[in-house]
């Protein structure tokens, strides 16, 4: 599956993701990695769902699913339409961000935050 794999019992899916327009940072130019980068996250996260076979699936994308103020964006409508049993993110790298990010349970959903600075370098568990 283009997207996804599984690693023992678990399943991960994934892409990088980019900026939305809703956030403060998004260029026009950044429009078309946008569209690229959503297509691509719904297909990871359709096809993780379809791995997983009804068990959990863990997705994975570097830039987080809301914006830097917290905002919801296309990236974080597509779970509810397809969802994931946790969402592992990173690439918020200043404290305000991750103050305004999404973490811990929220609509059957486990978000965790994993940018290195924020966690200080320190690994952190994303499936059991």
């Amino acid at each position: 599956h283009p997207g996804a794999l599984r690693l023992g019992d678990a399943v991960f899916c994934g892409t990088g993701g980019w900026l939305s327009p809703q956030d403060p940072y998004f260029e026009p130019l950044d429009r078309p990695r946008y569209m690229r980068e959503l297509a691509a996250w719904e297909q990871a996260l359709t096809a993780g769902r379809a791995l997983a076979e009804g068990g959990p699936c863990h997705a994975l994308i570097h830039f987080s699913p809301f914006t830097s103020i917290g905002l919801p964006t296309a990236f974080s409508e597509l779970l509810q339409r397809h969802p994931a049993h946790s969402v592992t993110f990173g690439h918020f790298h200043m404290p305000k961000e991750w103050a305004k990010a999404p973490k811990g349970e929220h609509d059957g959903t486990r978000y965790v935050l994993a940018s290195c600075d924020c966690l200080a370098f320190t690994p952190v568990k994303v499936a059991d």
